[in-house]
């Protein structure tokens, strides 16, 4: 196997203003660190104790160590508890979390005539009673084509029969694994005449940049405030686990990331060649997400690419490079030399 040096990308959370909450203690979720319960039998939402992908957290690829527990939800529970945010959002609520589905049997059929279960949404409220109405960015889950696969959306507001690509953004829904690990990023925006909620699931954590899914969908009023975030457990919303949550008012308090360059041993066979005239191939079977960044970390190009697509560079000037390619839930990187 030739070996290459290549980019290691880390995320550095901004700390200042954001939550963070490792669920670094045992037993019930509520009564400490801002969680409520407020709905349902309480305590009965529990931190995992049990090994999981990174001792007992749930990890992705690229993230600062994750500490402490995890927490499970599942369909057998009735709690539903919220966290509220230290400062109310008026402008903009974003959370962020590593979640893995391990059992989707529960989650609502792959049809639209069988509304998606919602485990997970904004509130304008918080504490022992958030009521029933005014949520909002409600994270969507149903069962997918086939067997231990699942589909993903955002669902802005209630009201109205939304379409399929109200809630998944896709006719075609894009297809999740069971027991994979995924890290999601959820924004509501007050900005606008009309709220919008968006979802990222795995993304680029050098910006923003464009959501997985983007709804506005929904006759229900605009929220002017968001108090928490808040998880629920229906008949409808399966067996799942969250980790790694950062709530905060900025893509930079929940996403925040910087790059860096660390001479890490990787494999380079992922691309066609690392010395580049105009264009790359990817060696990677399906569809994957490739980024380019120069050597000083920064991200300078962004595409998909089908297996051994080519991908023209010819723009870029010479020197070092380093691509990271996203394919079935794995991310590889290699360096690359620009001619």
């Amino acid at each position: 196997m030739k070996i290459n040096y290549f980019l290691v990308l880390s995320l550095f959370f901004v700390t200042l203003n954001a939550q963070y909450d490792g669920f670094t203690r045992t037993g019930a979720l509520t009564g400490a660190d801002n969680w409520a319960s407020h709905s349902g039998t309480a305590g009965q939402i529990l931190m995992l104790t049990t090994p999981s992908d990174l001792g007992n957290s749930l990890n992705y690829a690229g993230a600062t160590t994750p500490t402490g527990n995890r927490i499970g939800m599942s369909t057998l529970y009735t709690e539903d508890a919220n966290k509220k945010f230290t400062t109310s959002q008026t402008a903009a609520a974003f959370v962020s979390f590593f979640m893995k589905v391990t059992d989707e049997s529960s989650f609502s059929a792959n049809t639209l005539a069988t509304p998606p279960g919602y485990p997970a949404h904004f509130s304008p409220t918080s504490g022992g009673d958030i009521g029933s109405s005014g949520f909002v960015a409600r994270l969507s889950l149903r069962k997918g084509a086939s067997a231990g696969k699942f589909n993903i959306g955002i669902l802005n507001t209630t009201g109205g029969s939304a379409g399929l690509t109200d809630i998944y953004g896709s006719a075609t829904p894009a297809e999740y694994n069971i027991n994979t690990t995924y890290f999601v990023v959820i924004k509501y925006d007050m900005t606008g005449a009309t709220g919008v909620s968006s979802l990222w699931i795995n993304p680029a954590i050098s910006s923003e940049g464009s959501p997985t899914v983007s709804s506005a969908f929904g006759t229900s009023a605009k929220q002017s405030q968001i108090e928490s975030f808040a998880l629920r457990n229906s008949t409808n919303t399966g067996i799942w686990e969250l980790d790694e949550l950062r709530m905060g008012s900025t893509w930079a308090e929940v996403v925040g990331a910087t790059l860096k360059v660390t001479d890490v041993k990787g494999d380079s066979k992922i691309l066609s060649n690392t010395k580049v005239n105009d264009q790359f191939r990817v060696l990677a079977k399906g569809t994957s997400g490739v980024e380019i960044f120069n050597s000083a970390g920064q991200l300078v190009k962004k595409l998909s690419a089908e297996n051994n697509q080519p991908i023209f560079v010819g723009e870029l000037t010479k020197g070092i490079y380093f691509v990271k390619v996203q394919n079935n839930g794995k991310i590889s990187s290699a360096k690359i030399i620009k001619e």
